[in-house]
């Protein structure tokens, strides 16, 4: 059955309205036709909704269409801030605590993240400021002063100063040299003189007594002759155990001009020079003292450093270029003997100190209001397979660091004719330069005030000297805070 309803003119005609398929009159007689008027005013709310169905369809269509493209560009939204997101997991970071390696990786930053890496740098800071103690103790190690250069330009002492340093550097070398239980090879001479004796008892034992052969001149040529290549192996054999029997009750191939030791006193006081005469002492005590540690107690025979060639002092590095004076020529005297007043800023520990200076040191460090940095160069004969050893200890010995090394290799064979006897091992010649690190905390109230202006340092440190603004000091005499 197809309805057909004129809602608009349903409830204002009078006239009942016209179905299709059914006659609906207006009269008494249509019971039909007053039932779906009837049925249709109590059902309005139900046929309008209906009607409003239909016509959403369409609106639905338009309004879904455009919450489709404000998805589209709201999803493209969110995924670029995911992959910001992403992005920030990916951030490579690295994260560098003062003596300790750096540590690289991808991670998200976050505030948790950056306060811890904070917190540790801070802890970093409190153990290297507390550690400072222990360093400048360990750098100081057994190194004492030969004796006081803080002299008064009006002190007695100070004229000779020269003659008394040098006596007991020599007192020193010595001590320093039975520590390691140096030695050199025995001399030419006595090894003649032994041979000589053991010539004339190998002939007794073997030329016959009474024989015809000793009855001329001639006969006793003819038997010498026959005994020659068996008396030569025999003082061959004698003077290699000669040479031997050395090499086995020593520890180490050294002479004290070998590492530093003057020849004869400087020809006038001059503090300086001095100085530096002291402090080439300390760092042949290092050198010598790493050689040792090498060897622990072992002769020549069986410890790996064999011999220490010599030792070169190539002075302190300074930021601005070349090294200054190494001592090897004393500076100019001052102008009668007077002491030059200190000048130069105060030993400060919180420095912030430059490791930009590669056109000086390979390393990048020189010498500073903190610390100096001295350069010198070792020969050394070792085992070869014990090189990288050798290497390791001294990078651990007192703040040494070797910024060159080079190896030759070493005749043996030419070595033991001048009495040099290196064992079965293979041996080589190594040459290394290194950078030694001195701090002024415990070095510069040693200093004399000529070395102190020429350093450019008061020689005291900072906190030592804050209370005592204004306070002068005589040339040649310590504060009291030095003291």
């Amino acid at each position: 059955m197809n309805l057909k309803f004129d809602i608009k003119n349903l409830f204002k005609s009078k006239k009942a309205p016209e179905i299709e398929g059914l006659e609906i009159s207006a009269g008494p007689q249509s019971n039909q036709g007053k039932k779906v008027a009837i049925w249709i005013k109590s059902n309005v709310f139900v046929i309008s909704l209906a009607l409003f169905s239909i016509s959403s369809l369409s609106v639905a269509y338009w309004v879904s269409s455009d919450l489709h493209e404000g998805d589209q560009k709201s999803a493209q939204t969110i995924g670029k801030k995911v992959e910001e997101l992403s992005s920030l997991e990916r951030t490579p970071v690295s994260i560098t605590i003062l003596g300790n390696e750096a540590v690289t990786g991808n991670v998200a930053v976050n505030k948790k993240l950056v306060e811890d890496v904070k917190a540790r740098m801070s802890e970093g800071e409190l153990s290297t400021s507390s550690g400072l103690p222990f360093a400048i103790e360990h750098n100081k190690g057994t190194h004492v002063p030969i004796m006081s250069l803080r002299l008064r330009s009006d002190d007695t002492k100070r004229k000779q100063a020269h003659l008394d340093l040098h006596d007991r550097l020599i007192v020193k070398y010595d001590e320093l040299l039975k520590s390691c239980r140096a030695t050199l090879p025995p001399s030419e001479e006595d090894v003649q003189l032994e041979l000589q004796r053991a010539k004339e008892r190998f002939l007794q034992l073997k030329t016959p007594k009474n024989s015809a052969a000793t009855t001329s001149a001639a006969g006793s040529a003819q038997g010498n002759k026959g005994i020659q290549p068996e008396l030569t192996e025999d003082l061959t054999n004698r003077r290699i155990a000669a040479y031997q029997k050395v090499a086995s009750e020593f520890g180490l191939y050294l002479a004290a001009e070998n590492i530093g030791a003057p020849k004869s006193a400087l020809s006038e006081p001059n503090m300086v020079a001095l100085w530096f005469l002291q402090w080439k002492y300390w760092i042949a005590e290092d050198v010598v003292s790493a050689c040792a540690k090498m060897n622990q107690g072992k002769s020549i025979l069986n410890g790996p450093v064999k011999r220490i060639l010599s030792m070169k002092f190539l002075g302190r590095l300074k930021s601005v270029g070349a090294p200054e004076s190494t001592g090897e020529e004393p500076p100019p005297a001052l102008d009668g003997g007077a002491v030059q007043p200190t000048i130069g800023v105060p030993i400060d520990p919180n420095a912030i100190v430059s490791m930009s200076n590669y056109g000086v040191s390979p390393r990048g460090w020189a010498s500073n209001q903190f610390y100096d940095v001295y350069r010198t160069q070792v020969e050394i004969v070792v085992e070869t397979a014990q090189i990288p050893l050798l290497a390791n200890t001294f990078s651990k010995q007192n703040f040494i660091v070797i910024t060159d090394l080079r190896i030759s290799q070493v005749d043996s064979f030419n070595a033991l004719k001048t009495g040099y006897f290196y064992g079965e091992s293979p041996v080589s010649k190594v040459v290394m330069m290194l950078e030694s690190v001195w701090f002024r905390q415990w070095t510069g109230p040693l200093m004399p005030d000529e070395v102190r202006a020429e350093f450019g340092t008061t020689g005291q440190v900072q906190s030592a000297i804050s209370n005592q603004e204004g306070e002068a000091t005589t040339p040649g005499q310590d504060s009291p805070k030095e003291q």
